[in-house]
């Protein structure tokens, strides 16, 4: 006979709950463990083997519901969901293996179940309380711990249907259970509990990158209850996803040092774990996402590493979500032969398999295609892109939708007026989902397009919108005070102060630039020699012999003096590389700062026919609804038809200005003309925009509170307030 240790051979995951049944049931389950001891088997699967043999000997017997909580959670692990069905034949009404059959619909993307298990494991305030003021036995550890289960499975619900509103309050709900069950299980510890207690928070941290400022993410990570709740987890899959959870928090509110040397404790346990290659290969995946800004060979090399272990499944959904990701660094990163071969790759997997092709993969497909100039692909996917999104219209649908058609204008066919529709489209959706890094990027892409149409034309009406879209680029940024921020920032304006000639804000600029940096000072000094220069081509365009002997030996201005281009080649130069540089080096937008709105009034045929007061004290309503009124019509003559929008000072306050339609305008007046006060501009212009088109005013009707652009109108403003 074999000598061993039977409890050794049960997995210390389960122990402490294996303590709390009765010394009969334990005696039974330890004896059968003795009996059937199989070396050749995993701790997991022994010890599975060894229950299921108990709940078919003992079938019809009172059993405790902790030994169907542990024969879930194992069937589970194991992946064996046959087993769980036949369990299910012999014990239909059990509320434990019913609630792991549901966890096993979840990884199969199926839902519908989870509405009928719920009020089947939530307990009562009155009977939780009565349990947690007494002794601690089976049946009613059995019933927290399966309730705490079903918080689990609600926010993965939450998070797998991006249904956030409520994520708060079920996480709360799940918190003050989880916080009164680990004193009640204080003199008996039970690592079962420390280890779900740590999924619900590490799947509340994942909601959290949806919905609150990423400071706030980190914070809650670094709660001394939560940090010793994760001290006391010791499975090396836990810990692995803790380190995980933590690196992407950091990583988010801008320190990817510590997010690196979170991911390299996560990746180093996840050598003790034995197969699992596809949830390995994302822990890569997320990796390379926390390097992409810091290096890039090891960015890809991490990719390639994800792809390599995913390959090796038969979980064709993450192997094209991976080559997607990888083909995109790829070409982002300048390889574009090994990013030509990924798509290739990619595009045969789902030619094979179009039940992949999901609104993500057909904007990976289609947006890599245009920047790797396959045009005939690009096409053939925005089409499947767009049908995809026509019947499933989400905001995050028709993001990604946006993005590509807006890609496609820029990188593919040359329109303006389509162009600045989808730039004005993709960022009303991405900051519907306050995705502020893809608004920071658009926004970048929209102000380069612009500005390549200045240059080509030398139109500057080109010039000035670039202008508005880099003024909003840095409204949003608003928070971050890093030097090398502040100074490229201070250098991509005073390029654009002399390229609009004006001198003295360019001069006042480029004054209170100082940094350690070499390339920013070579910049700044490179702006300062243009700025005389440009000063004097404007002084009746000065003869040679007016130019002063320094600048005259200078080689930037003998260069400048034999071609008349060179000077706005290297303005739009400096522009360009300096934004690149700026938005490549930010890794967190905190939340904007929400806008002070003073007022909002809607001028129709020059009258103001809705008027919305926030601040009584501050604002003269009939002084301001008559100054807005008198400059309708300039506004219509000069902005109507060449800018979207403009703002200009009255006072302490700023008066924002967008056209709706034809006649109607609307106004915001805000303290400060930040990027929350543009954005509900433009949110609320283009959704009453899409209102007129399905109820439109006919002419000459008077607009009254009852009118229905009036009542949408207040809904809408209702909302942003």
């Amino acid at each position: 006979m074999i000598n061993f240790d039977n409890v050794e051979t049960i997995p210390p995951y389960y122990r402490g709950l294996l303590n709390v049944l009765s010394p009969l049931e334990k005696s039974a389950i330890m004896r059968m463990v003795t009996e059937q001891y199989n070396p050749d088997l995993s701790a997991d699967e022994f010890f599975l083997a060894v229950l299921k043999g108990y709940l078919l000997k003992y079938r019809g017997e009172d059993l405790s519901p902790i030994i169907f909580i542990i024969i879930g959670n194992l069937i589970n692990t194991l992946e064996r969901e046959v087993e769980l069905d036949e369990l299910l034949t012999l014990y239909p009404d059990s509320p434990e293996l019913q609630l792991f059959k549901v966890e096993q619909q979840f990884y199969r993307g199926i839902f519908e179940d989870l509405s009928a298990i719920l009020p089947r494991v939530r307990l009562t305030a009155n009977q939780r309380e009565l349990f947690f003021n007494r002794i601690p036995s089976a049946e009613k550890l059995a019933m927290i711990i399966i309730e705490l289960h079903s918080y689990d499975l609600e926010l993965r619900y939450h998070s797998a249907q991006d249904v956030f509103t409520t994520s708060a309050d079920c996480y709360g709900k799940a918190e003050s259970i989880w916080q009164r069950a680990l004193q009640w299980t204080e003199k008996q510890p039970i690592a079962y509990l420390y280890e779900l207690i740590t999924q619900i928070i590490i799947q509340y941290i994942h909601i959290q990158f949806s919905t609150v400022e990423m400071n706030a993410i980190v914070a809650f990570y670094e709660r001394a209850d939560i940090q010793d709740i994760f001290a006391k987890t010791t499975r090396k899959t836990t810990k692995a996803e803790i380190h995980q959870a933590g690196a992407m928090a950091y990583y988010s509110a801008g320190n990817p040092q510590k997010a690196v040397s979170l991911m390299e404790k996560a990746i180093s346990n996840l050598s003790h774990v034995p197969g699992r290659e596809e949830w390995k290969s994302g822990f890569y995946h997320n990796f390379a996402r926390i390097m992409y800004l810091i290096d890039t060979e090891k960015t890809i090399e991490l990719m390639e590493k994800a792809i390599e272990l995913v390959e090796g499944t038969t979980n064709l959904r993450s192997l094209t979500d991976t080559l997607s990701n990888y083909m995109g660094i790829l070409i982002d990163c300048g390889y574009h032969s090994k990013g030509k071969a990924a798509l290739k790759k990619l595009v045969a997997i789902l030619e094979d398999h179009k039940g992949l092709i999901d609104t993500f993969q057909a904007y990976a497909v289609a947006t890599n295609a245009l920047a790797l100039e396959e045009p005939t692909l690009a096409n053939n996917y925005l089409k499947i892109l767009r049908k995809k999104t026509e019947e499933d219209p989400t905001d995050n649908n028709m993001s990604f939708y946006t993005n590509a058609m807006l890609q496609y204008y820029v990188e593919g066919e040359i329109n303006y007026q389509e162009f600045s529709h989808w730039a004005e489209e993709n960022l009303f959706y991405i900051t519907q989902l306050k995705d502020y890094m893809n608004v920071l990027f658009t926004l970048e892409t929209i102000a380069k397009t612009e500005f390549n149409f200045y240059q080509m034309t030398k139109k500057k009406r080109y010039l000035a919108r670039a202008r508005k879209r880099i003024n909003e680029m840095f409204s949003l940024l608003d928070a971050l005070d890093a030097p090398e921020y502040l100074a490229r920032k201070k250098i991509i304006l005073a390029a654009l102060e002399i390229l609009a000639e004006n001198y003295p804000k360019a001069e006042e600029l480029l004054t209170n630039i100082s940094i350690d940096s070499s390339e920013i000072n070579r910049d700044c000094h490179m702006l300062k020699e243009l700025l005389q220069f440009s000063q004097l081509l404007k002084e009746e365009k000065k003869e040679p012999a007016e130019i002063s002997e320094a600048q005259e030996e200078s080689p930037l201005i003998q260069k400048i003096a034999s071609s008349n281009g060179m000077i706005f080649s290297l303005l739009t130069q400096v522009v360009e590389d300096n934004l690149g540089k700026l938005t490549s080096t930010i890794e967190y937008i905190p939340e904007p700062v929400k806008a002070e709105i003073q007022m909002i009034l809607l001028t129709y045929h020059g009258m103001g026919v809705y008027t919305k007061v926030f601040d009584e004290q501050r604002i003269d309503q009939q002084l301001i609804s008559g100054f807005i009124s008198a400059i309708d019509n300039f506004a219509n003559e000069l902005f109507g038809k060449e800018e979207p929008y403009f703002s200009f000072a009255r006072g302490e306050d700023i008066i924002l200005f967008q056209k709706v339609s034809e006649h109607l305008n609307l106004a915001m007046i805000v303290r400060q003309e930040s990027f929350d006060a543009l954005m509900k501009l433009h949110s609320v212009t283009r959704e009453l925009e899409l209102f007129l088109e399905e109820n439109p005013i006919e002419l000459g009707t008077s607009l009254t509170d009852s009118s229905p652009v009036i009542q949408f109108l207040q809904g809408k403003i209702d909302e942003i307030s």
